[in-house]
This record gives structure tokens, sequence and C-alpha cells, in this order.
């Protein structure tokens, strides 16, 4: 079948956005220009849409297993973008609560079972079929051929193997008396010693680093750590594995929360929040992940109810986002942290181009993040687009794989680098300011932290001050924080020490606002919510 005359037969079938579901599956003799490899004589095309859009998924005459995914090629026929895929054994489907019992007993009517939940809050569930032979692109045709989803199943989307790769680039006393806090130049450009007065974060400040797991025992992390996931291997164990850049875990939590000021290694961005691991790459840089993996990772940050996410990887192809993924990550964005959502911030990526508006990082809600060297500048590999929000330094010296099994021989690398650097600095500012005003949902402190920012001298912003290089500009960490606090703080703490005063108390001149913030914290963040309004579009 060719697949531009398949769109246009089916075109009229297109389910409202947000639903997925196979609506065609036909033997194709070649898959023709779509595809430009080759490899796929006698394959199959099955034709479905995703999040309101087309999507094409070619597969070769033997399905895949478990064991051994069948390979095959995702297609945007709209643009031509595609990806090699591996295509697992199994569906992501989306279905209500209330609706499950029935939704269980039409699947086994088809001999298929909800083989486990992948995100419960999101309704989202891994469905499979005891046949070898079945997998998820051949599973996802017979439900819609069954015509089950769209009704009782909201979506079904074929669970993918996704190649994804991490975004590193290959290259509190105040101040605190960790000695290699010295080369730690990204702290000083941002001024975060003055930043630190104001706010070093709070011990119940949790910030999940999503990567390729963590060194657990590290001497500067340890006492720091939460329990972890590992959705690679299935259970509790962050630690890393084997394989080049297996230390890039390590260095982007070290970023975050290392211990400071204790005559240590390093000093971390948010000195007194404690962090979290999950390990979502098996080894090294880049790696084949299947999508419920990606999905698990974000229902873990869901259920321990972290207070940030910080996700320095993404995907090696220039794909739209798997509407599955989206969910997942929107719900932990506005629902996560006890209703008031958790931030999720994204490395902006390190490939020299524009970010679509359909990709992982222009997710509704995500904090895009690319970098800047010391200069200022945004550096040569930074990805740009729509969907770059702000920009923050790359930071070279961090926590590294104690002894020799990481980037050096000691416990800390000064190698380290790319949006992968950037983007856990954000998450630890994001973790200083809900220390500061645990009140803020995570849509404010996205705004607080765009409108705060400093534009760049190097950018062209358009009139809502946004550049596509350099998002909003450079985060500021000073002014971030003294939005969202007093005009004169008392002495820098943990905010777990205001426990008991949670109610709204008058501030300074005797006026407090609804929200509990000082009334000139609430008239900036009022701004800063009026320039996320206007910027909405950009999350369409």
């Amino acid at each position: 079948m060719n697949l531009l005359v398949a769109l246009a037969v089916v075109a009229p079938l297109l389910p409202e956005a947000g639903a997925a579901r196979v609506i065609d599956a036909s033997p194709v003799a070649d898959a023709g220009p779509v595809v430009d490899d080759g490899g796929f004589d006698g394959a199959w095309s099955f034709l479905f849409v995703d999040g309101g859009a087309p999507r094409v998924l070619l597969r070769g005459p033997v399905a895949g297993t478990d064991a051994a995914p069948a390979p095959g090629r995702y297609v945007d026929p709209v643009t031509g973008r595609s990806a090699a895929v591996g295509i697992a054994k199994g569906v992501i489907a989306r279905v209500h609560d209330a609706d499950r019992a029935r939704a269980a007993d039409v699947l086994a009517d088809l001999g298929l079972v909800f083989a486990r939940p992948l995100f419960r809050h999101a309704g989202l569930w891994l469905a499979q079929s005891p046949d070898e032979d079945e997998d998820g692109a051949a599973l996802a045709a017979r439900l819609a051929a069954a015509g089950v989803v769209g009704g009782l199943l909201r979506e079904a989307f074929p669970d993918l193997w996704l190649r994804h790769r991490l975004a590193s680039a290959d290259a509190p006393s105040i101040p605190p008396d960790d000695p290699r806090y010295a080369g730690q130049w990204f702290y000083g450009d941002l001024e975060l010693e003055a930043a630190w007065a104001l706010s070093q974060g709070a011990h119940d400040v949790v910030i999940a680093v999503v990567d390729n797991g963590c060194d657990v025992d590290h001497p500067d992390l340890a006492a720091k750590l939460d329990p972890g996931h590992d959705v690679v291997d299935d259970d509790d164990d962050p630690t890393f594995g084997g394989g080049l850049g297996n230390e890039h875990g390590t260095a982007c939590a070290g970023l975050v929360a290392a211990l400071t000021d204790n005559g240590v290694d390093v000093a971390g961005t948010c000195p007194r929040c404690r962090a979290s691991c999950t390990r979502l790459l098996g080894g090294g840089t880049a790696a084949a992940v299947p999508l419920n993996a990606d999905v698990r990772a974000f229902a873990h940050a869901f259920e321990d109810d972290v207070d940030v996410v910080s996700n320095s990887w993404g995907f090696v192809d220039a794909i739209p986002v798997p509407q599955a993924l989206a969910d997942a990550i929107v719900d932990v964005q506005q629902n996560g942290r006890g209703g008031r959502g958790a931030v999720v911030a994204f490395a902006s990526g390190n490939d020299n181009r524009e970010v679509g508006d359909d990709e992982l990082l222009a997710v509704p809600g995500v904090l895009g993040v690319g970098a800047v060297n010391n200069l200022g500048e945004l550096t040569q590999y930074s990805n740009r687009g729509r969907a770059v929000d702000v920009v923050a330094p790359t930071g070279t010296t961090t926590t590294d794989i104690a002894g020799a099994d990481g980037a050096s021989d000691g416990d800390v690398t000064t190698s380290f680098g790319g949006t992968s650097s950037a983007c856990p600095i954000v998450a630890g500012l994001a973790g200083l300011v809900l220390a500061a005003a645990p009140a803020l949902t995570a849509d404010e402190v996205n705004a607080l932290l765009e409108d705060t920012a400093r534009q760049s001298i190097f950018a062209t912003p358009d009139d809502d001050g946004h550049d596509l290089a350099y998002g909003f500009g450079l985060v500021q960490p000073v002014a971030a924080l003294r939005a969202v606090l007093p005009d004169e703080p008392g002495e820098p703490g943990d905010a777990d020490d205001n426990d008991d005063d949670d109610d709204a108390a008058p501030g300074p001149g005797g006026c407090a606002a609804a929200s509990g913030l000082p009334c000139g914290s609430a008239w900036a963040l009022a701004g800063a919510l009026a320039a996320l309004s206007r910027r909405r579009w950009r999350r369409r």
C-alpha cells in the first residue's frame, strides 16, 4: 500500500488529539522513499495515529519477541523523519481505572492480559499476549481491528525500543570548603554564593536524576541519596553499569546535590537538597531502551513524590515523542508533588540543530535547558528551538565514579560537559526555589526562572523576549530567589526549620499575600505568571 494514498484514505478517521491507535496494517512490497536504508522487502506497514498525528511503523516479515525485538522503522510520513527501532512484545495501553476490569475481560477474550502497570496515575499499562510470534505492532493492529481502541482502551501504542543517548559532550559555609570548589567556575558565573545566602535548599526537597545510574557509594553523594530505581534490570539498585561514559549519572547527581562544605571533593548547586537516581540507560552514553521503561521512570518520580526531575538524555533520532511518554511526563509535571507538580527539566541536546515542536523537549511543561560557555556564548553543540526555555553554564568539574572506573582515576572529573551538565544545574536551582517557596506550582517555578533570566547580548529575541538559541536567557539564581523571599531574609537555613509556619503570616511592613508569599514576591510572581500565559503558544 502506498503510504500517502493510505493517509488520504484514512484522514477522515483520525481521532481526536491524544488518542493512539492503529488504523491500517497492510503488507508492502517495498518501503519506498520513506525508508533510506532499505532492508524492508516483504515488510508490513502499520498506519496509526499518536497524539492526533499520523505515524507509520514498518516491520520486517518476522515478528519480534522480548528476547529478539523485530527490526523496524518509525516514520512521520508528513515530514519524512524516521528512526530505526526494535518492536517489543507488547502494547502500551491507556485505560481509565473505572474501565480497567471491563477492559481486562475484553483483552482476555482476545488472548491478551494487562501484564504490568507502567504508570497507574496516568492509566498506562503494558498489555501482552502469550503468543511469542505476536509483537507490539501485530497486537496494536489486532486491538484496532477488534474496535476496542478509542473506547475501553483510550490508546494502544506498540512498545518500541528507541535509541537513547545522554546529553554529555566529549570534551554550606559560603564559600564552601570543598577542595575542588575553586574549579567550579560556573557557580561563580551564576553568583551562587549570593544565592546560597538566601537559600541553600532543604532536606525534604528531592531531585530525581534520570540517567545511566549513579555511584551510590561515592563519598560526596552517598549520604545525600534517597533510594532509587533501575528500570533496565527492573529493581531498586540504580548503580551504574559498564561502558564508556558510565560516570554520566554520577556527574549529574553531583551537580545537583553533592555534599557541600564537608571538606570533600566538590559542591552541589542545591547544598541541602537530596537526590535520587533512576537508571534508564544500561551502560555508556547510548543504548536502545524500551518505551515502557521511559514511562516507568516517570511513574517512579510520581510515586516517590519528588520535587524536581533532571533529564540529561534524549532520543538519538529527531522523532516525535510518543504520546504515552508525553502523557507520563505531563502527569508528573502537573500532578506530582502532592498536586503542585514536579519541575521536569530536560537538556536540549548536543546536535547543533533546531529541535522540532513535537519532540521530547517540547512536551508541555518541560523546562528546556541549553548550554553556554564561560563567556556566556551558546556552546557550538547546544540545540536550539522554541522549546529551549533557559540556558546555564556547562559545568565541567563534578563528581565522578570513585576510583578508576569513571572518567578519571579519582572521585572527581574535570571533563564533564554538554547540555547534560547545564540541566542538573538548573534542576538544582529549582530545588533552591522550592525550598524557599514550597507552595509554588511547577508552572510557577518555570515562569519564575524564565522571567528572572538575563537575556544574552548575543541573542536576537522576539517580542516575547525569547531567542531560539538562548531561550529567555541565562538563569539568575539570586533574582529568582529574591522574587519569592522577603526583602530582608533572615539567616540562610534549611526550610525544614520553618515547618510550623505554613499559614500565611505578615511579611515586612505587615503585608502578606494570600499565597503566603510576601507582597513584593506575590507581585513578582504575578508578573512571571502573566509572562507564562503569553508564552503558552510555544507548548501547543
